[in-house]
């Protein structure tokens, strides 16, 4: 893992040295294995290096090649493959970057489809005054962007291109809007006019011409398996995992991993451990949120508790488990950090986590985000693919399940209605009856002269608000809607300091187009949901799986009640704030409105109050880099 920054000039003027030492030492933290800068006439290039492997010490960057100059954040994991179809004798020593111009001088600007891995990188090419960029599948890396005049600016973070002295931005309005009104639906794009990100599975031509952004990878036009049995099919995808982790571990230096009760990130941690113990290594730590088991969040009686379930594993297979330490105090620390340079995921639950991997050396941490999605995927859209296949039989089978059974036709008769007849439905319709959270039944904190300006963060709907008709298609929507990426960013924005870059195996390539080529009727067999991932990970897996973690959710609840008991006791400093984005009394009602106890708390409540809180910290730091500005 490394940072990238550039500065291009498309009018060949001279590039100031200073005004990008200034955005370029911003990522300083990231370079815990050296820094490199290139200098041209009219471009100049950084990379500051975490080192993950032995072939890193000999990935010098930024790198010249055949009259090309690249910087990359890249672990390309395909390094075999790759210099096969290059005609290239050497793997191990081989740079990343050096691979990627190969491909790129082999392949163009299709290159990005032979590259498997984790990337974001930037090639220029001063002969054609012309810039080149690609991001993997996953979004793994971050990429962004801005132009400004004839300069082109490109970073693995916001804050980087934000920094450049020359250059001035200003918050966007309408995210800040969009996140008030919608404060639930994850979004990559950053808070400041005139920096863009480049979306996953995409790339970029930057030329005087202008920027050109076009998708190279098409999850919607991969076809259908070969028929096979449930064996088979499970068989090769335990065959794609074990690749998957396997390319993805470190063992160079610690690596760690997140875990649950769930699927996803267990069958990781697990062959993770694995794989180490064979090289004479371990996993030096799994990372759960869950809390330990304590007074104040004992183990549930005669019911699932995942915190079991992770004890009986780690015992078994051998390795250590951390659980989860986060406080009120973090969430304190979340708020105050400026959104400008980040992006409105909710996961402040990492932070701790990430320090505390950080002190132990830790460089690769591994988590199963994004397998819900395709690899592990559950059943959106196959009950209506069922319907509209006139599959009644196998889909009052399901709904007998999955609804309660014959003893409850009510629960049976809600299953069809949601799952298989809604989907038909027109938006409208579908809305009014739709099992997910509406966001207009959440209190909009906004001020109202502010939000009628913006009336398009209303409009705004994601791409997975409403299930699809068919699986395939409701897995491209998820894998399309940016969600994904855009918690992959924010963790890249907060580890990179830390010296720590978070990999997904579950959200490999390979694995993402298999998982994707399987026939619908593989979800459902068995009478039970993602049986081609617990086939495949049988002899992985704790004998009981769950997302239900009473203990997670709890602590999650007395965290956010206790900062906002916290706020009350302080309402007085919000009465006479004056942030035109903020409906102040509305404000300050909402926070004297604190629950008295944890039974009287409700999440959806805290919603919120949680977007306006970091709303009125990014107007703090606007106003105070203003004032500063305004000074000097």
């Amino acid at each position: 893992m490394s940072a990238i920054f550039g500065r291009i000039s498309f009018e060949q003027n001279s590039i100031a040295r200073e005004p990008f030492e200034t955005a370029f030492g911003t990522l300083d933290d990231w370079g815990k294995d050296g820094r490199g800068v290139m200098h041209k006439k009219n471009a100049v290039l950084g990379h500051q290096k975490l080192a993950l492997r032995d072939a890193d010490s000999e990935d010098v960057q930024p790198l010249e090649h055949c009259g090309l100059c690249i910087v990359a954040d890249a672990v390309i994991d395909n390094r075999r493959d790759l210099c096969r179809q290059l005609d290239m004798a050497a793997t191990s020593g081989m740079p990343d970057g050096q691979l990627i111009v190969s491909a790129f001088l082999k392949w163009g600007k299709a290159c990005a489809q032979y590259l498997i891995g984790d990337f974001a990188f930037a090639i220029w090419n001063p002969r054609d005054g012309e810039l080149f960029a690609a991001r993997d599948v996953a979004g793994a890396r971050p990429f962004f962007y801005s132009k400004q005049g004839s300069q082109f600016l490109f970073g693995s973070t916001v804050e980087a291109i934000a920094s450049s002295p020359d250059v001035d931005f200003e918050i966007d309005e309408s995210r800040v809007a969009f996140f008030l009104a919608q404060p639930l639906q994850s979004k990559e794009d950053p808070f400041l006019k005139g920096i863009e990100f480049l979306p996953p599975g995409h790339s970029l031509t930057a030329s005087r011409r202008g920027v050109d952004v076009s998708r190279y990878w098409f999850p919607e036009h991969i076809v259908q398996a070969a028929p096979a049995s449930l064996d088979e099919y499970a068989e090769q995808l335990r065959g794609l995992i074990n690749q998957a982790v396997q390319d993805r571990i470190c063992l160079d230096s610690p690596t760690g991993s997140h875990i649950s009760g769930g699927l996803d990130s267990t069958g990781v941690t697990v062959l993770a451990h694995r794989f180490l113990r064979q090289q004479g290594r371990q996993l030096d730590m799994a990372y759960t949120w869950a809390p330990s088991v304590s007074e104040d969040y004992p183990l549930a009686q005669g019911a699932f508790d995942e915190r079991t379930e992770i004890a009986k594993l780690s015992q078994r297979e051998g390795f250590e488990c951390s659980f989860g330490t986060d406080s009120a105090s973090d969430y304190f620390r979340f708020f105050r950090r400026n959104l400008a340079y980040e992006n409105s995921a909710d996961l402040f639950e990492e932070l701790p986590l990430m320090e505390q991997a950080a002190s132990r050396g830790t460089r690769v941490m591994l988590s199963g985000w994004g397998a819900d999605e395709c690899v592990s995927f559950s059943l959106r859209g196959y009950p209506s693919w069922l319907l509209s296949n006139r599959r009644f039989k196998d889909l009052f089978n399901m709904a007998r399940t999955l609804g309660g059974g014959l003893r409850r036709p009510g629960g049976m008769a809600k299953f069809l209605f949601q799952t298989a007849a809604l989907p038909f439905l027109p938006d409208w319709l579908y809305a009014a009856f739709s099992p997910y959270l509406n966001n207009n039944k959440l209190q909009c904190l906004g001020h109202p002269d502010f939000m009628k300006r913006h009336p398009e963060a209303w409009r705004e709907t994601s791409l997975v608000w409403r299930d699809a008709k068919d699986p395939f298609s409701m897995q491209c929507a998820l894998l399309l809607n940016g969600h994904i990426a855009s918690r992959m960013s924010l963790w890249s924005t907060w580890a990179g300091p830390l010296g720590i870059q978070y990999r997904y195996p579950l959200m490999d390539k390979r694995l993402l187009e298999f998982s994707l080529s399987l026939p619908p009727d593989m979800l459902w067999q068995k009478r039970r949901k993602r049986i081609v991932y617990r086939m495949a990970m049988v002899d992985a897996l704790p004998e009981r799986v769950s997302k239900h973690d009473v203990a997670n959710e709890t602590k999650r609840k007395k965290i956010r009640l206790d900062c906002w008991q916290k706020l009350d006791q302080d309402h007085d400093q919000f009465v006479n704030i004056d942030c035109p984005w903020l409906a102040t009394k509305a404000l300050t009602d909402k926070i004297k409105g604190a629950p008295s106890s944890l039974e009287k708390f409700d999440l959806l409540s805290f919603i919120p109050l949680h977007s306006s809180m970091r709303v009125l910290e990014l107007w703090r730091h606007s106003v105070s880099e203003n004032k500063a500005t305004s000074i000097s």
